[in-house]
């Protein structure tokens, strides 16, 4: 939920990847630049990059491979 407060300057749409940042006072904002769009020298620290799901949670890009858009994670070590 603490994502969902996150500043953004920018309408956010389902499916896209976003990346999160903090700034020194620790609130958060959202950015279409990744760490390598800045050179790998961001102006903020980063938190994480995202994908916004259509239930409107959000997916670590690290797990999208895992993930399709739009539908449950399966653990497939449960099964």
């Amino acid at each position: 939920a603490y994502m969902h407060r996150a500043a953004c300057r920018f309408q956010k749409r389902v499916g896209q990847i976003y990346h999160l940042y903090s700034r020194a006072d620790g609130s958060l904002e959202f950015s279409l630049l990744s760490p390598a769009d800045w050179g790998g020298k961001p102006p903020l620290r980063h938190e994480g990059s995202f994908r916004l799901e259509a239930d409107m949670s959000w997916i670590p890009v690290r797990e999208l491979e895992t993930r399709p858009l739009g539908l449950p994670r399966i653990d497939l070590a449960s099964l």
